[in-house]
Formats: structure tokens, C-alpha cells, sequence
């Protein structure tokens, strides 16, 4: 998109940057507007919302804190390329806007989750396999601090994703482990949840380090199974 042709509304004058900013960040989430694309030059911009410069100039600003758009000089100001920033605030917009709740993240997650466990099984290296033995042996000491272990959880996910050596794989799962990172922090304070969630994460351990594909994927699947209803109990499966 090289110029402002009528597909913004002309924003009220109470909001101003912020109104700007969020009808760039919809479009930009929706895929209307693609990574690499140039958006309208600060003139036409300004037209098109029926705000000044300066108001353009703040919520350019705004969407280049966010990551959402990258200046460059000489070129202009574009949408940002890919990354797990990005996918996190497509996710995050989602997930704030009502139209997805917990129980759909599981379900994603489980489906990415058993397939990674697999095929990291194949292709952790020694180092990959020190981190993940090292990172259980936290959790085990950091077991009575639930804040502390459900930070530790979501480091073993994430060098679980990474020993798969594929970096799509850990760009969709990073945000999505993100957004889940308060309902775990509950889930781990529940009667004997931290116990149950130690002897999954060893399972998986367990079957990772004899290089049993079939066996962490089964493992995995368990304690994803255990995690969600785990879950319904403590919040309830339709939670936000």
C-alpha cells in the first residue's frame, strides 16, 4: 500500500493518536497490511484520518514501540517483519478482544506440543539435553515458590520447541506459551498440582534422554491431558 485510498475512517477527535494507532494495528493483525509493506507517506496519512502530522507522527510512534512498524531511513515507515513479538500481539489482540478463551490455546497447544516433544526427541543435542535435565532439576527446588516454577515451566516448553532446531516452530510457540503464563501460574497452586506437574515433566525427560520418540510424545500428551484438567478445576476451562 503506497497511499491512503479511503480504507481508514476518519478518527473523533477525542482519542486521536491512539484511534490512528489501533485501525494501523487491525490491519496490520488482520494481514491487510504485510510485513515489509510501506504504509502512506505522513501527508496522506494525515488526510486520511483527518488529524495533523503530529498526531500520525505519535502513533507511528506508538505501533514502532509495540514492534509493529520499523522506520527506515530513506525508505519509510513499514510493517515489521515476523518475529515472536509480532505473533504475540496478533495473539495478544485476539485473545483481548474475547473471540478466543483458554480452553482453544490448549487445544493448539496440544496439537503443536506432542509433535515438537517428538521430534526434539530426534534432534536434541547434548547441550539441548543438559538444559532440559538441568532446567527439571530446578523446578524441583523451586517447587514451594509457584511464581518461580511456573517461570521454570515455561523455560522447559520453550527449549523444548528449541532442540526441534526449527525456528517457525519456536516463533508460533513462544507467544502462545506467553499468553498462557497466568493461567499456569494458577494451575500450579492448586493440592498436589506441582507434584503431578514434576512427574510429567520427567516423563518427558525421561523418555527425551533414551531417545524414545513415541514415548515423549505419549508423555507429552499425558501431561498436557493432566494440565487441562487441571485447569478446569482451578478457573474453569472457558476462562479468558
Amino acid at each position: 500500500m503506497r497511499k491512503a485510498d479511503g480504507i481508514y475512517q476518519e478518527v473523533q477527535k477525542t482519542r486521536l493518536y491512539e484511534d490512528v494507532a489501533e485501525q494501523i494495528r487491525q490491519r496490520i493483525v488482520a494481514g491487510s497490511l504485510k510485513p515489509g509493506e510501506l504504509l502512506p507517506p505522513e501527508h496522506e496519512l494525515s488526510k486520511a484520518f483527518g488529524v495533523s502530522r503530529a498526531v500520525i507522527r505519535e502513533a507511528v510512534q506508538s505501533l514502532r514501540d509495540q514492534r509493529l512498524l520499523v522506520v527506515r531511513q530513506g525508505v519509510g515507515t513499514m510493517v515489521g517483519e515476523p518475529g515472536a513479538d509480532l505473533v504475540g500481539e496478533a495473539l495478544s489482540a485476539i485473545v483481548g478482544s474475547g473471540r478466543i478463551v483458554t480452553r482453544d490455546l490448549h487445544e493448539v497447544r496440544q496439537m503443536l506440543e506432542i509433535e515438537i516433544a517428538g521430534i526434539a526427541t530426534e534432534r536434541a543435542s547434548n547441550d539441548d539435553k543438559a538444559h532440559l535435565s538441568r532446567t527439571v532439576a530446578w523446578m524441583e527446588r523451586r517447587k514451594q515458590s509457584p511464581e518461580e516454577y511456573a517461570e521454570l515451566d515455561l523455560l522447559f516448553h520453550t527449549q523444548l520447541a528449541a532442540a526441534t532446531r526449527n525456528e517457525v516452530i519456536l516463533l508460533v510457540l513462544k507467544p502462545l506459551v506467553d499468553l498462557l503464563r497466568e493461567s499456569r501460574l494458577h494451575g500450579v497452586q492448586a493440592p498436589g498440582a506441582v507434584e503431578r506437574s514434576l512427574a510429567g515433566h520427567r516423563a518427558i525427560l525421561e523418555c527425551l534422554l533414551r531417545g524414545d520418540r513415541e514415548g515423549t510424545r505419549k508423555a507429552m500428551l499425558e501431561h498436557l491431558n493432566e494440565v487441562a484438567e487441571r485447569l478446569e478445576v482451578v478457573k474453569g476451562v472457558h476462562s479468558p
